[in-house]
């Protein structure tokens, strides 16, 4: 252990003797004086490093927005830069992308839609975070898949509220029934669950939105085929006005050669034991561009049911090892807003 020592003053007591001289002589005492200590040189105040401004991850890609009741959908790709996720995190000064971004709950997370259907501008700030938490998804009675989440709610107190969901699906616990295909974990993209005025159930309006480090477009395969294997996670609005969340098995295959992208979701499990409800099967075709772009339709089929929508979604991922879409289908037996993370088999 080092001990520093401060001495803050000394005081020095002179004493002067005095001698006789000729015939005579006496004592005198000379009078004690006090030297007063030194006036300590003061060190100039350091200045402050300033606070380090986190650096702002922004994303602007793709959004899918469905408002109550399964009406008003959209699934805008014409103007991507309406819609937005900005992340600001303390612990990652230095963020320049999404993996360096530590979800830990005192992130400020920003979503932005400014087109004409369904906009919003919220910002979740370090003191919205609700904390994690996990929803059972059941196939009748059976509960077999559990979603862990983070939670974030703005507008405490007002009137209505907005919350940001974070599925992680890249951590998905299945049951034994459930897990024929072991998911790939996800690290580059991610799903965001934003629901806006939500007063009541469901919100005025709901949208999913990507967000990830995509994979730069000198670095998109240009042969060979890849199989893709993941979760996917959305909501199912009933045409009877009924809305309950889902989450399922994806299977997807690009082939670079041909910039084909083909596959199916299949949809059993959903959040909560009753009532009980239908297997849907969610058929994928597409087209990869050269940049790692997704486009493509989606065919949705059950027991009457039969809807259809289109899809969009990028490859994730230095080497475009993930995906990340987002879809919408509707017809006369209800509507699906759904989005899958998936990595490479």
């Amino acid at each position: 252990m080092i001990i520093n020592r401060l001495l803050s003053g000394v005081c020095v007591l002179a004493l002067a003797g005095c001698g006789g001289g000729g015939g005579g002589g006496g004592t005198s005492t000379a009078p004690i004086v006090s030297v007063p200590s030194p006036t300590p040189t003061s060190s100039p105040t350091p200045t402050p490093s300033p606070t380090p401004t986190p650096s702002v991850v922004v994303q602007t890609f793709v959004q899918a927005g469905l408002t109550a009741g399964g009406t008003g959908n959209t699934l805008d790709t014409q103007n991507a830069t309406a819609f937005s996720v900005a992340i600001g995190d303390p612990d990652a000064p230095g963020a320049n992308a999404f993996g360096d971004i530590n979800f830990d709950g005192d992130e400020t997370i920003v979503v932005r839609h400014t087109g004409p259907v369904i906009p919003y501008n919220e910002t979740f700030a370090f003191d919205s975070y609700r904390g994690a938490g996990s929803n059972s998804f059941y196939t009748g009675s059976s509960a077999e898949r559990f979603l862990p989440t983070r939670g974030y709610q703005s507008r405490i107190g007002q009137a209505s509220s907005a919350f940001l969901i974070m599925p992680l699906l890249e951590e998905v616990r299945k049951t034994a029934a459930t897990a024929a295909r072991t998911d790939n974990v996800t690290e580059s993209v991610r799903l965001l669950d934003v629901r806006v005025a939500a007063s009541g159930n469901p919100p005025q309006s709901r949208a999913l939105q990507l967000v990830g480090d995509r994979t730069m477009s000198n670095t998109v395969p240009t042969a060979g085929t890849r199989t893709f294997v993941g979760e996917s996670f959305g909501v199912r609005y009933f045409s009877n006005a009924n809305v309950q969340d889902y989450v399922g098995d994806s299977v997807l295959t690009v082939d670079y050669s041909g910039r084909t992208l083909t596959g199916q979701i299949t949809i059993a499990q959903y959040l909560g034991s009753t009532p009980v409800r239908p297997t849907l099967t969610v058929e994928i075709v597409g087209e990869i561009a050269a940049d790692g772009t997704l486009t493509g339709k989606v065919t949705v089929r059950g027991t009457g049911v039969f809807e259809a929508g289109y899809l969009t979604g990028a490859l994730y991922g230095p080497t475009g090892d993930e995906i990340g879409l987002v879809l919408i289908s509707s017809g006369e037996s209800g509507s699906v807003l759904g989005g899958v993370v998936a990595g490479q088999e």
